[in-house]
């Protein structure tokens, strides 16, 4: 089965972790990043209510063909206890019946609403959740 370790970070940590997942799998790996590149104050104002709204933000769309991958492995920061803005836009590009599995980074704790609310959205938008986890990641 392909698989693809898919990212987005806004400090570095959650690219940190989907490193490791995507060197100790031996798969290929892209990051996501937003069309506007978000400051600490955006992140706040913006991002984090977004985040606990489940809503999306705009993206740049990766230049790898989806469609030629079974299993998705999504790394994200967590934002305000949710899945930041970019994960839930990540879902939406993903080839629908794809098998998935979510990873949340955290620097503060559990998020088990984040993770449960991230879950159903991957499932809401026809995506096949096989495993779901949070990684403490260093401050």
């Amino acid at each position: 089965m392909k698989s693809l370790v898919i990212y987005y970070s806004f400090k570095g940590h959650t690219k940190t972790e989907a490193e490791k997942i995507a060197l100790g799998i031996n798969s290929e790996i892209i990051e996501i990043k937003e069309v506007k590149k978000r400051g600490m104050f955006s992140a706040f104002l913006s991002g984090c209510p977004a985040a606990l709204k489940q809503k999306g933000s705009p993206i740049v769309a990766p230049e790898a063909d989806l469609t030629a991958y079974e299993r998705f492995i999504i790394c994200a920061p967590i934002w305000a206890g949710y899945a930041a803005p970019a994960f839930n836009s990540i879902l939406e590009i993903l080839p629908k019946g794809s098998e998935v599995e979510i990873v949340l980074c955290s620097g503060g704790g559990e998020s088990r609403k984040g993770l449960a609310g991230a879950t159903k959205k991957a499932e809401d938008l026809g995506l096949k959740v096989v495993s779901s986890k949070e990684i403490k990641t260093a401050v």
